[in-house]
């Protein structure tokens, strides 16, 4: 698996939604390389952070319906509740180099790392 080209459709994913969150017109070319971004990322990866994700949310929020993979690479994240944290109400993202799942408290300040991968 390369972890570097999805790291890198990862980064690229971010700083789209980082752009369209800055300026409010968003650009029909750069809203076309998102999907193209979102859709190699399903295709190529998809099933790999599936079941990561899968993995994640039987350890630590088993009472939380999982998203689509689109949903944890925006900046907000999914909210999910979890007892195993700081604060109960977090958000859980995907975040490149390296990659890895990232919870952060959402009233309470705080980020915890709970998977990166090798």
């Amino acid at each position: 698996m390369d972890l570097n080209n999805l790291n890198r459709l990862i980064e690229r994913v971010i700083d789209i939604q980082n752009h369209k969150q800055f300026y409010r017109d968003f650009d029909p070319l750069l809203r076309e390389s998102l999907e193209e971004c979102l859709q190699e990322i399903k295709l190529q990866y998809g099933s790999f952070l599936l079941e990561k994700l899968f993995d994640i949310y039987d350890d630590y929020f088993s009472d939380n319906e999982m998203r689509s993979i689109e949903e944890y690479l925006t900046s907000d994240g999914v909210e999910v509740d979890g007892d195993d944290f700081e604060e109960p109400h977090t958000r859980l993202t995907i975040r490149p180099y390296p990659l890895r799942f990232v919870v952060n408290g959402i009233t309470k300040p705080f980020k915890e790392i709970i998977w990166t991968a090798a």
